[in-house]
């Protein structure tokens, strides 16, 4: 600003404001250089703030706040091979903010949203005008959703552009995992080795449940059938059973039991085995890439067991009436590590990995 008399004899002063007024170009003569334009000089008084950007983690299931902060926050999860389904509930005060989702090369915003009082200072402060989504609002809330719908990539990303000072942004972060729908020649085995350490050298009942339905009891059935108890042991005996989760519908052959057998002899057994059997399940009771619940009971009040357990996928193959490429998918309960005792019941909880380790 700047104060000038009116002229040499008027007593009164006016304020003005200095204004920049861009000096016509020079027309250059023929054989001149093109002409240098100049540009509207840097206003020095109230410089654009300085952007920074800071990576953070995206929290499932807890409150995330960022007061103050001028810049991009840039929130990552890290699914691995697990499909997934994210939601942020968030609150926007202060100045404005852009929030973006993005997964696999796709994304979703808000534009930048919060009060149009300063709609002027985003536009100085280099945003587009046709992404500022302001209103007359001091305070903005919504929801915004993404999918992770595939193995890879891995990663979620929550981005947080705060261009000027002074802004507040609270997200309230959930996500649930996707269980994955098999396809209709994938089997999984569930295989289950035993032995019983303790207790008196008799008969008991065993009985086991996944994700609340009962999958093995000592009571043979039509279809499915099952010969025994799932893990049903004497005293230091090692027994073993394989629960083999399939489209029985579309496949009720049995399945290549010695190559079957061998297979996971070679992976899982740390002794030998004194029997061996195995039944087929359908595989909606599993959730592949989910959390399942494994629950074992018994009638044996003073029993201590340990156990091994792991799963595999493999593929049925009609033609050969064989379960092939049989590999390890999760391991749980490594090296006898499930230990019952005087209880009625344990529990696990695995995530069934559908990818080989």
């Amino acid at each position: 600003m700047a104060i000038r008399k009116i002229n040499t004899r008027s007593p009164y002063y006016l304020t003005v404001k200095e204004e920049y007024v861009a000096p016509e170009p020079i027309v250059p003569e023929e054989g001149d250089p093109d002409p240098i334009i100049p540009t509207d000089p840097t206003d020095p008084i109230n410089p654009p703030p300085t952007q920074t950007t800071q990576n953070l983690t995206y929290q499932c299931g807890s409150t995330q706040t960022l007061n103050g902060f001028v810049g991009t926050t840039i929130f990552t999860k890290d699914y691995s091979y697990l499909l997934a389904d994210l939601e942020t509930s968030y609150i926007v005060s202060g100045t404005p903010s852009k929030l973006t989702f993005s997964y696999n090369g796709t994304s979703s915003s808000t534009g930048y949203i919060g009060s149009d009082l300063y709609d002027d200072q985003l536009i100085a402060a280099g945003v587009n005008p046709l992404d500022i989504n302001t209103g007359s609002e001091a305070v903005v809330t919504g929801t915004m959703q993404e999918s992770k719908d595939l193995e890879s990539p891995t990663t979620v990303t929550l981005t947080v552009h705060s261009p000027l000072g002074g802004a507040y942004v609270q997200i309230q972060n959930s996500c649930d995992v996707i269980p994955v729908t098999p396809e209709g020649t994938e089997v999984y085995v569930m295989n289950i080795i035993s032995k019983k350490v303790s207790g008196t050298p008799t008969a008991y009942q065993e009985d086991a449940y996944m994700n609340g339905v009962q999958i093995q009891t000592t009571t043979n059935q039509t279809y499915p059938s099952y010969t025994d108890a799932p893990v049903y042991s004497y005293k230091n005996e090692v027994y073993q059973f394989s629960y083999i989760f399939m489209n029985v519908d579309n496949w009720k052959q049995s399945a290549d039991l010695p190559t079957l057998n061998n297979v996971i002899n070679q992976l899982i057994t740390p002794e030998p085995v004194a029997d061996f059997n195995y039944g087929y399940l359908e595989l909606s009771n599993l959730n592949i890439n989910a959390m399942n619940i494994l629950r074992i009971t018994n009638s044996d009040g003073n029993l201590l067991k340990q156990y091994d357990i792991r799963f595999y996928k493999g593929f049925a193959n009609s033609e050969t009436n064989a379960i092939e490429n049989l590999c390890v998918v999760e391991d749980f309960a490594k090296d006898y590590g499930f230990a019952v005792g005087t209880l009625p019941y344990t529990e696990q909880y695995p995530v069934i990995k559908n990818i080989c380790k």
